[in-house]
């Protein structure tokens, strides 16, 4: 696939610059990154004792078009190519952890309802459109008229307090409050559902010990009435009307850009702290470096060949490739807590003192690496892909086995 260049679009104020309307072209992040890092740095002190980011900084995130810069065009998205949302998301995270987390949680939308139920809801919030939730529960969808009545409660809502919509997984169930069975799983239908922000309470208990300015708090929901359209069936990616080679996949290298660069954050501020005549400084210095950048290669490497395939629609090529991708997501990630600690023990005691930026982003980094059993598993589900020689793959959350391609696994 060529790749051309895009230039920044011009901002209502000159001054100001804006993400490009990518859609699969490669634009250059870094003036918008750098226009934003002051702001960034003004807020930290005050989202960490507020446990939120500030709306001064929100708004000049969603001005340049942060928020905006993976979703699908049909919604008002950007599209940027992945590597430049990975370049976007690593930079973000070497200034601040929060807000490269906000600018990742910010950007949910694989599964989204039809472009005009967007369209209204956005309508309905002044145009405006920040999403949230969190799937670490599923709550219930009770079958009413045309639509449904939801009641849960889930918990880790990053952004939530600024966000225009909510989402979160419920199950189907009928008038009489019986599950409804999806014929295509034979499991309980599972649905994810939007909810307007007025339809939600927010419960402000966000208090950790890292990415406290992430606002991670949990949310309730009793009996709020939604129409049936704002529910996406999950589990059968192809249902969804973003059939593109930047949709049809997911990119979990994207994800552990924030971790990557929130390594190389301890990383930059460890250095004025570093003994150069210490061997032992050297060393870990010397790997941590090693550690970032290797894993930031091979996850864009991996991620790029992705993309590009992805146009091609060949399916055990990139079912491949898919793996590939995983592995080098769930290396970077450990990769990144591996050279955190390597640089925090090279500045020894001098990483503990508060207020030289190292002992905050370390605690950022171990907050946001508390995924690391789901790295596991996934690991788990890989190894037994590459021992098979590429046959078997069975159990994986998002990866469908090979058997589902057309690969026969007695081959």
């Amino acid at each position: 696939m060529a790749i051309t260049t895009a230039s920044l679009q011009a901002a209502p104020s000159a001054d100001v610059p804006v993400l490009a309307v990518g859609r699969g072209e490669r634009i250059d992040v870094h003036p918008v990154v750098e226009y934003l890092r002051p702001f960034i740095v003004a807020a930290q002190a005050t989202a960490d004792a507020e446990r939120r980011i500030p709306e001064s900084l929100i708004a000049e995130l969603e001005r340049v078009g942060v928020f905006r810069a993976f979703l699908p065009r049909e919604v008002g998205g950007l599209e940027l190519h992945p590597s430049d949302e990975m370049e976007l998301l690593y930079e973000l995270g070497r200034i601040d952890a929060a807000t490269a987390w906000a600018a990742l949680g910010q950007n949910g939308g694989m599964m989204l309802p039809a472009p005009d139920v967007i369209a209204e809801l956005k309508a309905a919030a002044g145009g405006r459109w920040i999403i949230s939730g969190s799937h670490s529960r599923v709550g219930r969808a009770v079958v009413d008229g045309d639509g449904y009545r939801i009641y849960g409660q889930w918990h880790f809502a990053s952004g939530s307090p600024w966000a225009t919509h909510l989402t979160a997984f419920v199950h189907v169930e009928d008038e009489h409050g019986d599950k409804i069975i999806d014929e295509e799983t034979g499991e309980t239908l599972l649905i994810d559902v939007v909810l307007p922000r007025d339809a939600v309470t927010l419960v402000n208990d966000w208090d950790g010990m890292g990415l406290r300015g992430t606002a991670s708090g949990r949310f309730t929901v009793d009996g709020a009435y939604v129409h049936a359209s704002h529910g996406v069936r999950m589990g059968i990616a192809d249902e969804t009307y973003q059939d593109r080679a930047l949709y049809r996949h997911f990119y979990p290298a994207i994800d552990v850009a924030v971790n990557l660069g929130i390594a190389h954050g301890i990383l930059d501020a460890c250095m004025p702290h570093v003994d150069e005549s210490s061997e032992y400084s050297r060393v870990q210095i010397a790997e941590a470096m090693a550690k970032i950048r290797a894993a930031r290669s091979w996850a864009i490497e991996t991620t790029e060949a992705l993309y590009d395939n992805a146009f091609l629609g060949e399916t055990p090529t990139t079912y491949q490739l898919t793996v590939d991708m995983w592995l080098a997501g769930i290396h970077a990630g450990r990769a990144a807590k591996d050279a955190a600690t390597a640089a925090f023990e090279a500045a020894h005691t001098k990483s503990v003192v508060v207020g030289r930026g190292i002992e905050r982003r370390y605690r950022d980094l171990l907050t946001v690496t508390q995924h690391e059993g789901y790295w596991m598993r996934q690991y788990s589900y890989l190894g037994q892909f590459i021992i098979s020689g590429g046959k078997r793959l069975e159990g994986h959350p998002l990866l469908l086995p090979p058997s589902f391609y057309g690969i026969d696994p007695g081959a």
